[in-house]
């Protein structure tokens, strides 16, 4: 049987996608009907001797099967015995500390729970700096909470703790003895303080990122850049990073005759590589297609891509089924499998019309062209098999990313040579500049990159938006189209398919964002016990209130991170103390043309001490603030509270903090055309709406519903809302 492995790894990967963000009953009955096929095709002979329909058919079943028994034994008895709980967790810090939102982070493997052994990683989140060392032994008592996010349960993070006490009770033991991974961690530390060292802060950053994975030095600017121009995967490790190190190792043992042990050295340096990156998805996935190639070229067996890409997603799937919740999985191997199967095909077809050009033979314009033609194909179809993920995953996609991926991939392995240059020669004590030469060398291909980025993500609809009934209808009618296609079966019809399909996503997606042009949306997340709310549109968004249930300001930075927005307005409107910590965690992290606060005390100079770098006034009378063309919000005080009226276009919305009356209100803003309030406030009869908000779950808002249902005409509850306000 040809592609064994190919058939089971990638039939596995999309048999437990499904499972892990589809409805788990759709497949159960899909691994019944799987199974019955399996059994009917081993009675059909010609299939039978074939072995490809069995295998796949019996595969979705044990893929199911994996799932389900991993979900029940691993994942669920973790989130489900300790959400919501206090508990004494013992683990191990595994990676090193990274701050985030104003807190510090520390990725854990958890030891036991209250004396039970668990298998699980949790990340604790606390104020203050623990001062520990990867591999140190952490002791601390903590109410846990479930993680929701699919990324984090993909990576085997199953709870999260917030430790609001000072860290100095948190107990922190050193073993004498530390694994492998303790010095490797170190290293890796070391060679980021090179980089912060040799290079200027921004590029050390960017250099951090795609040399080693360290996400997290990456600026939140510099991410949504990247983004916006389909760049993001250059600073994620994966096959050109490890390609270069694989190739540089090569050269290295050049000097070896014996091509076996040369190559066993080369194996160990990938190998060595993957740990010092962490070992992330895209890092295994193309390690471990390296490794096969590379194996490939000492044994008497040419290696199969596709062969070797289903092996990659079975290693990884087996060690962690819910793997593929990662979006960064899906992407690195929807990516490679296009390149896999349309590269070859699409550049012949491409470079065949201009081969006997004059200008192909003249040196180095054959090379240039060739080189362009190349990135431009492999960067079309790295988009194309992205495309299903990008849109469901992320909204949407990039216009200019092949434009984006021509100008700068090229460059890549340049710049990733001299970066590791770079460090080599800072050891180098008596000639010191050769690393600054390297650095300089770097920092050029960086203000490139930047430069490049910078003019790319400024051009209308960069970031083309979709939602899921225009990203359906399209793959829809590309489905009727290739249908069509197959049945008329001669290459115009096929080049008629290709060429209509991606037209239509291409203008379906203008005419969308044409039409998100003129929608405002109230995004309400769930913070527990007070109201937050983001206002987002085409032009840019405002967080208009901070509040909740404590250590929730991290759904408030969720919202804002899945924003596209570039212009940014922050409006704080309270100033109690709980209002004023998520001011401050938000407005330390984001970069917002101004922020603005309620100062019904007049101290409001001494909470604003910790928020360094920003465009900071107060307000402690009616304020009226224009944001962006029909939008505007009138700030409203009563005594310690602020209501407020938002005007969008014909749309009014009142927004009603807790612990109000009504009464207070003039009659002019009574009757808004909606109203969101997370309580019910006195006298809530003098008020009158076409739809009333109310966040929170279904127990939680009953009561509220119940008393507020004379008021509205009808009532929209939710743990996590959006509404969209159409702007005429």
């Amino acid at each position: 049987m040809k592609r064994l492995f190919g058939i089971t790894g990638l039939t596995c990967l999309c048999v437990l996608t499904a499972c892990f963000y589809f409805n788990l009953m759709v497949m159960y009955i899909t691994a019944a009907c799987a199974f019955v096929l399996f059994v009917v095709t081993m009675f059909i002979k010609n299939l039978r001797k074939d072995g490809t329909l069995p295998l796949a058919f019996i595969t979705i079943v044990l893929s199911v099967i994996l799932f389900v028994g991993f979900t029940n034994m691993r994942v669920k008895p973790v989130m489900e015995t300790y959400d919501g709980k206090t508990c004494q967790v013992v683990s191990t810090q595994t990676k090193e500390v990274y701050k985030n939102y104003n807190y510090y982070c520390y990725e854990l493997k958890v030891k036991s729970i209250d004396g039970n052994k668990v298998k699980s990683n949790i990340r604790l989140y606390t104020k203050e700096h623990i001062f520990s060392d990867a591999y140190d032994e952490i002791t601390f008592t903590s109410d846990l909470i479930a993680v929701e996010n699919a990324s984090d349960i993909a990576k085997g993070v199953y709870l999260r703790a917030y430790y609001s006490d000072e860290v100095n009770n948190i107990q922190v033991y050193s073993p004498v003895k530390k694994p492998l991974m303790y010095h490797i961690v170190n290293l890796r530390e070391n060679l980021k303080s090179i980089l912060y060292l040799e290079m200027p802060y921004d590029n050390a950053n960017f250099s951090s990122a795609v040399l080693l994975g360290d996400k997290h030095s990456l600026s939140e600017e510099m991410r949504d850049v990247l983004r916006l121009c389909g760049l993001s995967h250059i600073s994620v490790v994966s096959g050109l990073h490890l390609s270069i190190i694989a190739f540089l190792s090569r050269k290295l043992f050049s000097f070896i005759s014996n091509k076996y042990i040369s190559c066993v050295f080369t194996i160990l340096v990938v190998i060595f590589f993957m740990l010092l990156c962490g070992c992330t998805i895209p890092v295994v996935r193309s390690g471990v297609m390296l490794i096969i190639y590379l194996l490939g070229t000492i044994i008497p067996r040419q290696s199969d891509s596709l062969n070797s890409i289903g092996f990659a997603a079975l290693v990884i799937i087996l060690i962690n089924p819910y793997s593929v919740g990662d979006i960064g999985m899906l992407l690195s191997f929807s990516a490679t499998i296009g390149i896999v199967v349309w590269y070859d095909k699409l550049y012949s077809f491409m470079i065949r019309p201009i081969t006997n050009l004059s200008i192909m033979g003249i040196k180095p314009w054959g090379f240039i062209i060739k080189t362009i033609v190349g990135s431009f194909v492999c960067s079309l179809c790295a988009t194309i098999w992205t495309l299903p993920v990008t849109t469901l995953a992320f909204g949407g996609f990039s216009s200019v990313g092949i434009i984006a991926n021509i100008l700068i991939v090229p460059f890549m392995p340049l710049m990733i040579i001299s970066i590791i240059l770079c460090i080599l020669t800072h050891f180098l004590v008596f000639v010191p500049f050769i690393a600054k030469v390297f650095s300089f060398i770097s920092g050029f291909f960086y203000d490139y990159i930047m430069y490049i980025c910078s003019g790319l993500s400024e051009f209308p609809y960069a970031f083309i938006h979709t939602d899921k009934s225009y990203f359906y209808f399209s793959m829809g009618a590309t489905c009727i189209l290739i249908a069509v296609a197959v049945l008329i079966n001669t290459k115009l019809a096929r080049k008629v398919v290709i060429f209509s399909s991606v037209m239509m996503v291409l203008w379906s997606g203008v005419l969308y964002n044409l039409t998100y042009e003129n929608i405002v949306c109230i995004h309400i997340p769930d913070t527990g016990s007070a109201l937050s709310v983001v206002l987002s549109s085409s032009d840019g968004h405002a967080v208009l209130c901070l509040g909740g249930g404590r250590f929730r300001d991290y759904k408030v930075t969720d919202a804002i991170d899945n924003l596209d927005s570039a212009n940014k307005n922050i409006l704080i409107t309270t100033g109690s103390d709980n209002y004023m910590n998520y001011a401050k965690n938000i407005s330390s992290e984001f970069d917002y043309e101004h922020v603005l606060m309620y100062d019904y005390k007049g101290e409001i100079d001494l909470s604003l001490s910790e928020v360094k770098g920003k465009t900071l006034s107060v307000f402690s009378g009616e304020e009226v603030v224009n944001l962006w063309g029909k939008v505007q919000v009138e700030l409203i005080p009563a005594k310690d509270v602020v209501y407020e009226y938002i005007t969008a276009g014909d749309t009014e919305v009142l927004i009603i903090p807790e612990d109000t009356d009504s009464i207070e209100l003039k009659e002019e803003y009574r009757n808004p055309d909606i109203i969101i309030m997370h309580e019910f406030a006195d006298n809530i009869g003098l008020l009158s709406c076409d739809t009333l908000i109310i966040p929170g779950d279904d127990f939680t808002v009953q009561a509220t519903a119940e008393v507020c249902a004379p008021i509205a005409k009808r009532i929209i509850t939710g743990t996590d809302i959006f509404y969209d306000i159409k702007l005429n």
